[in-house]
């Protein structure tokens, strides 16, 4: 990736800092849903359907 260089360095991490800060935020994103009473009862409603023969999609 980018060579050996110290530019090379440099735009890697500039191209992986983005990446980074998206899954810190998708895993923020996540714990604060898991602590919400509202989501929790909306997630119970839809995993009550899933016995209804729907295939999820993978």
């Amino acid at each position: 990736m980018g060579g050996t260089t110290r530019s090379g360095s440099l735009n890697d991490l500039v191209k992986r800092e983005p990446r980074r800060i998206l899954g810190r935020a998708l895993l923020e994103a996540n714990c604060d849903e898991a602590h919400d009473p509202a989501y929790q009862k909306e997630l119970a409603a839809w995993q009550r359907t899933l016995p209804d023969g729907l295939e999820p999609i993978s």
